[in-house]
């Protein structure tokens, strides 16, 4: 497998190297084919763990949760 991982984090690094922003297209460029390449070799299954994984996600994910099993229960769908 492939490290995409270190690939982002060098592109990240090299942002932040790149005070005058001279290079960002080109860095942004890479940082976009990474993305495109770790999706084009995981199945949805990694990807589904993967992101199962990211507490941003996680905090989203309890944020819709609760919602759906807190606020959406009141709503009727007719105005009052």
């Amino acid at each position: 497998m492939k490290d995409y991982t270190k690939c982002l984090s060098t592109c990240e690094e090299a942002l932040k190297q790149d005070k005058d922003g001279k290079h960002a297209n080109e860095i942004n460029q890479q940082i976009a084919k990474c993305y495109n390449a770790r999706g084009q070799d995981e199945n949805v299954a990694e990807r589904i763990q993967r992101a199962a994984q990211d507490p941003e996600i996680q905090v989203r994910f309890m944020k819709v949760f609760i919602f759906y099993f807190t606020v959406k229960p009141l709503y009727t769908g007719r105005p009052v």
